[in-house]
């Protein structure tokens, strides 16, 4: 309830009839507005591009939430198109729209296909478009002329002189409206104590056709004023929030107390005469122009809620890609509002993981924990960031993103069932695969007995390819000093070393001589191991070895490596953790599971199932 000291205060801004209009300063887009007028000639309430007309010739009004206008009027096809302009801030739109009398046509009724004459148009997220109807003006019927009945005398005397009397007059009263816009930072709907006043709100004074009959902007306080107003029926139009916030919920609690405006910025119609409720006389201290006042028509503005609700899942197949049989992964996430971590938890039995009640800014994700022998999967992999993995696999830490109104993959709360927050963002996931090793050393086999003796040293420089099931090359390495030798982070599969040039007088020393498999040598002549199997079952492989003689007789090349296997990597056995496919369809056996595993392989069906697993949460 605006008090009359704060009226007073407010009240200079409101002292002419004409109300003067303050900057704007709605949001700025790039969106494209376009206005098209159709003929709805058959008057059937609906627009069908085949039969109906477009109309030239209809004046059109665009103004932003500060009141800067564009004016025109539609073109030959019936369009009115407002590029980006210094002249309107972007944000929120209001357009209205008059049918010249000499058209013949008047605004169509609103329906399905026919916007109102006085529409508000959101294109801070985009280019909007809107369309207006109108009809034939209905026949204007002609006056009947009359005969004079002739039975009718008519005097010729002179009427009797009336005696002139004065009439009083009685001045109609003036009216005013003004309350406050305040910050709702609980998002209640309540104007609670220690909640301070938004200034720089737009504000719209609407007639009872929508027109705009003035605008101004909340002062620092939070109030606002229209003065010296004739009786009548308003509304008022809320506009210029500024970023990372909405309007509050409208109705909430006590009238004097509660947010009046809907979620498009329009308050229901009020009525400024006496007699009505909230319309109360005007005391010396409003300091006001005119005699009536309502002072209960206020506006709460609440942060927009952000949550991030994602998934980490298990890469069998290492393709960087979420898939509908990939169970899943395990992870502790921590959000990051840049280097400082302001919130962590940890993933769910179905790979899911939330953050919730976030304000608009920019964020990280960074994950740890991943489980034994696991790593992140390869980053970004395709277009559809819906089904790929956010992470860098080096830093554990998602690219930076904003959570705003209008950023890309935010989707409303809504659509995944999250009743808590204005817009969700689901695409920070993360896949995982398997990390595992292949290491062990070179070593000089002094006595030449196919065995590491107690004393006998490493070889330093040796070259040492690592490869995979198809025979091809996947990684290079050196022996350090120590002879040693390591492969890491690799994904589960089938691999074999190969060990192609050997220092100046040396050779393979006799393969599997010993009946310890930890310190005999495990090349053979053609400088190939026999296949080495790394996954779940055996993460670490260390009993693969090679020793060096300068004995020609001593190396291996009298028995063949075993035969190659066919070269595929070796399929690993599902964990009994659920699926991202399983959340979906549900537990137990589903007949949706099949074709939901084909709506995966295209990006939108895969975007469709990962936020029908959310809504599960």
């Amino acid at each position: 309830m605006l008090r009359p000291a704060c009226l007073a205060a407010v009240a200079a801004l409101a002292c002419a009839p004409a109300l003067t209009t303050a900057p704007a300063l709605a949001d700025v887009t790039d969106g494209t507005l376009s206005v098209t007028v159709a003929v709805d000639l058959d008057a059937d309430g609906s627009y069908d591009p085949e039969t109906d007309g477009r109309q030239a010739g209809v004046h059109v009004t665009v103004a932003d939430a500060g009141g800067g206008t564009v004016s025109g009027s539609t073109d030959d096809e019936g369009r009115f198109v407002v590029e980006p302009t210094a002249q309107l801030a972007g944000g929120r739109y209001f357009v209205t729209a008059q049918v010249p009398d000499g058209l013949g046509f008047v605004p169509a009724a609103p329906s399905d296909s026919f916007a109102p004459f006085s529409s508000t148009v959101d294109v801070s997220a985009g280019s909007q478009s809107v369309t207006l109807g109108v009809v034939a003006a209905p026949p204007t019927a002609e006056p009947t002329p009359t005969e004079p009945d002739p039975t009718l005398q008519v005097s010729e005397e002179p009427e009797p002189a009336v005696p002139e009397t004065r009439r009083v007059v009685e001045e109609e009263p003036r009216f005013a409206v003004g309350d406050r816009v305040w910050d709702d930072g609980d998002g209640d709907g309540r104007q609670d104590d220690g909640e301070p006043g938004r200034g720089g709100v737009s504000v719209q004074l609407l007639d009872g056709d929508g027109g705009v009959v003035g605008s101004t902007t909340s002062d620092g306080d939070g109030h606002y004023l229209f003065d010296d107003l004739p009786a009548g029926t308003y509304a008022l139009r809320f506009a210029g929030l500024g970023g990372g916030s909405k309007l509050s919920p409208a109705g909430v609690g006590p009238a004097a107390a509660d947010s009046d405006p809907d979620y498009t910025g329009v308050t229901p119609s009020f009525t400024l005469d006496r007699g009505e409720g909230d319309v109360r006389p005007v005391d010396a201290r409003d300091g006001l122009r005119a005699d009536y006042l309502n002072a209960a028509v206020d506006a709460g503005v609440a942060p927009l809620r952000f949550a991030i609700a994602s998934v980490v899942w298990q890469d069998l197949d290492v393709d960087g890609l979420l898939e509908p049989a990939e169970p899943a992964g395990r992870a502790r996430v921590l959000l990051l509002d840049g280097t400082r971590v302001v919130a962590t938890t940890t993933t769910d039995d179905q790979g899911r993981y939330r953050f919730s009640g976030l304000r608009e800014g920019s964020y990280r994700v960074r994950f740890a924990d991943l489980g034994a022998h696991r790593v992140l999967t390869r980053q970004r992999v395709g277009s559809n960031r819906a089904v790929d993995s956010a992470p860098d696999p080096v830093t554990a830490t998602s690219e930076p993103f904003r959570l705003a109104q209008g950023t890309a993959d935010l989707v409303p709360g809504s659509e995944v069932g999250d009743a808590d927050a204005d817009f969700v963002l689901t695409s920070v996931n993360a896949g995982t695969v398997g990390s595992y090793t292949i290491t062990n050393r070179v070593w000089r086999d002094r006595n030449g007995n196919g065995v590491r003796d107690a004393g006998e040293p490493g070889v330093a420089g040796v070259v040492v390819e690592l490869l995979d099931g198809a025979g091809d090359v996947v990684a290079t390495t050196q022996t350090a000093a120590s002879g040693r030798f390591s492969f890491d982070r690799l994904p589960e599969g089938q691999y074999r070393l190969r060990f192609p040039t050997l220092p100046r007088g040396l050779h393979f020393t006799t393969p599997r001589a010993g009946t310890d498999p930890t310190t005999d040598s495990d090349v053979y002549g053609n400088a190939l191991t026999a296949p080495i199997s790394v996954g779940e079952g055996n993460p670490v492989e260390t009993q693969v070895a090679a020793g060096l003689t300068t004995s020609a007789t001593a190396a291996a090349g009298t028995a063949p490596p075993p035969a190659t296997p066919t070269a595929t990597a070796a399929t690993a056995a599902t964990p009994t953790v659920a699926s991202p496919a399983a959340a979906v369809a549900g537990s137990g056996a589903s007949p949706l599971l099949p074709a939901l595993a084909g709506l995966l392989l295209v990006a939108v069906g895969a975007g469709v199932l990962l936020r029908a697993r959310l809504r599960r949460r």
